[in-house]
């Protein structure tokens, strides 16, 4: 199992790297809470964080992993001053952010391994601006499949919700794990 989510790890990393976006790029260990006082972080940066993975048993050797990453994407408004003086077309830096970001999905969304099929985005958003460092953070939500075997599985996203809910106690799950958070 470990191996299935080692190569998906390494591909993202590699991906973000190679995009040149990205000057920092490293697994979301906080460094955004309490101002990230505790760890360095060089903006624009790139945060993922490998989030639940819901197993089902294929058979009694292999299980079919979903696998949900969160990559957030932090950018530091650097021209403040910047307003919008023509209706309609808005700031162009963040005009600039907004291109880059479609950009790194379709990158990212090309990524495929030995172990995981194609990451398909099911979620997007952005999180409030603090004045105070000026950081535009904006996160990228993604699914995939994994397999126990590390073989690489079926091209298409492989999730039976019925089966999560009434097999896999997943709800349960996720409620204990924000609990102990």
């Amino acid at each position: 199992m470990a191996a299935a989510l080692v190569s998906l790890y390494q591909g993202v990393i590699t991906v973000t790297r190679d995009s040149g976006f990205f000057p920092m790029c490293d697994v979301d260990m906080g460094q955004l809470e309490n101002d990230g006082e505790s760890l360095p972080l060089e903006c624009p940066a790139m945060l993922m964080k490998i989030e639940d993975v819901i197993w089902r048993d294929v058979d009694d050797d292999l299980q079919m992993g979903v696998v949900n990453i969160s990559l957030k994407m932090i950018f530091q408004f650097s021209t403040e001053e910047e307003i919008i003086t023509i209706p309609g077309e808005g700031r162009a830096e963040v005009i600039k952010i907004l291109n880059l970001i479609e950009e790194y999905h379709t990158m990212i969304t090309n990524l495929s391994g030995d172990s995981f099929n194609k990451l398909r985005r099911f979620n997007q958003y952005q999180l409030p601006i603090n004045p105070k460092n000026l950081y535009w953070i904006h996160v990228l939500q993604y699914q995939c499949n994994i397999r126990s075997d590390s073989h690489t599985p079926d091209a298409s996203l492989d999730l039976d919700f019925d089966s999560v809910k009434n097999n896999n106690a997943f709800m349960e799950r996720r409620k204990l794990n924000l609990i102990h958070k």
